[in-house]
């Protein structure tokens, strides 16, 4: 299994910034981390393949919180 692609976002509140991160969702990324830095959002997209299956990649130590 290949790792899946991934890219480091840097975004504000702006109404473009917000616009770019919506485009990004709609061509199949998915926000994994997101963690806030003064007035910016710092993360990581990561590129979420459909499988058949639905099933999704977990990285190794990759924490996972479940309430």
């Amino acid at each position: 299994m290949q790792n899946p692609t991934q890219k480091v976002i840097s975004f504000s509140e702006h109404k473009s910034d917000i616009e770019r991160i919506k485009k990004s969702i709609e061509e199949g990324w998915a926000i994994v981390k997101l963690v806030p830095n003064k007035d910016r959002f710092i993360g990581l997209l990561e590129k979420i393949s459909h499988a058949e299956d639905e099933t999704i990649y977990i990285p190794p130590r990759k924490k996972i919180i479940v309430n």
